[in-house]
């Protein structure tokens, strides 16, 4: 076999790629079997499917150890104009998101010595455009929490408004995780879907954390789990305990998050309120708190964020109406209006130009007109 090669190779005839050489076969052959076990299944499935749609359709058959930059950013560029089903162009949001997934990819095959250096990483990528946040105002909260007061899952959008948790975690909360003496939430675990299918992961990187809830939302919980528990026993199912998840249906059965999606929507449009996503409440709350000068680190840690830095990045489009009213606050905390001294209230009517004149220095008149003598050095 060897010799067959050999003479093939000096004979100028290519050997047709076997599969393990190339990326594809790399990708279904060794890396999507490898890091199974170290990212949540979610992330899992989301790699293996954002390749399968449009990464290796392109770029599957290079051999791995002949992919070039070039390649990569020929293949962004062809998304970009036909990358969809239908032939219409991918988002740049998305060809970003393959461009990360690539790179995790490569960087991989770069660790476990297949390749030297990982092409994607000087490839370049389009600008995604961050969407704009559809965040509710005060009045559209309290007209949403007014209007669904009767809503059988009213104590879930209360409760989500409150505290900015994601769809998965309010899906995955179990009433062992709530402290409602203490006024305490713990995020333990998020319920997500992969291809569907629920399954229960850790919550994502630096979001295990504690919320601290106000009196009256743990009242709120506190009479939830009291109905809850009737609509258990009139249900023949079994009794609420410390497992059983906070919001479940009459039943007891846990909703799907994609059934959660859509009863948000319903309850919006019930509402006559226009429809945002039910994950759009977690941007509400932030928003709503940074606004009413809640220190960003105090929000960072509610959110779950790994940094204050990407809270603030998140929220960048608060930054006008907060420095306005940091500038308004500190004028009033300097006391710069208002006070009694004559001079500050006639310095005010001036114009700019008079008050720079007035503020240059002027020298002595009896200086001004003569040469400085040495008896003018003595200090």
């Amino acid at each position: 076999m060897a010799l067959k090669a050999a003479l093939a190779a000096q004979a100028g005839v290519r050997r047709p790629p076997a599969r393990t050489d190339t990326v594809e076969g790399f990708v279904h052959g060794r890396w999507a079997k490898a890091i199974r076990g170290e990212v949540a299944e979610a992330g899992w499935r989301n790699y293996v499917t954002v390749l399968d749609s449009y990464g290796l359709p392109r770029i599957g058959s290079v051999l791995l150890t002949r992919l070039t930059t070039a390649d990569i950013e020929a293949m962004y560029r062809e998304l970009l104009v036909s990358g969809r089903m239908n032939g219409e162009g991918l988002a740049a949001t998305t060809v970003v998101q393959v461009h990360r997934t690539v790179r995790r990819m490569l960087n991989d095959a770069v660790r476990w010595g297949l390749i030297r250096v990982n092409p994607s990483i000087g490839a370049h990528t389009p600008r995604a455009e961050r969407r704009p946040l559809d965040i509710w105002t005060s009045e559209e909260i309290r007209s949403f929490l007014d209007a669904t007061r009767r809503d059988r899952l009213w104590p879930l959008w209360m409760f989500a408004l409150h505290s900015g948790m994601r769809r998965g975690e309010l899906g995955g909360l179990r009433w062992r995780d709530v402290d409602l003496d203490a006024g305490r939430v713990a995020v333990t675990v998020q319920r997500t879907t992969a291809n569907y299918r629920v399954v229960l992961v850790e919550p994502k990187a630096g979001s295990r954390r504690t919320i601290a809830i106000a009196a009256e939302v743990a009242e709120v919980l506190r009479a939830h789990a009291i109905v809850q528990a009737k609509e258990h026993a009139e249900a023949g199912c079994p009794a609420v305990g410390l497992d059983c998840m906070v919001f479940t249906d009459r039943h007891g059965v846990s909703y799907h998050p994609q059934r959660l999606t859509k009863l948000f929507s319903a309850a919006c449009r019930n509402a006559g309120l226009s429809p945002i996503r039910l994950h759009d409440l977690r941007h509400t709350m932030a928003s709503s708190a940074l606004q009413a000068g809640i220190h960003p680190k105090v929000v960072q840690e509610r959110l779950g964020h790994t940094s204050v830095k990407m809270t603030l990045d998140v929220y960048s489009h608060l930054g006008t109406g907060i420095q306005d009213s940091a500038a308004e606050e500190l004028h009033r905390l300097m006391s710069l209006t208002g006070r009694s001294d004559p001079a500050i209230g006639e310095s005010l009517e001036e114009t700019p130009e008079a008050l720079f004149a007035a503020a240059r220095p002027r020298l002595p008149r009896k200086l001004s007109n003569r040469r400085p003598t040495a008896a003018d050095n003595v200090s």
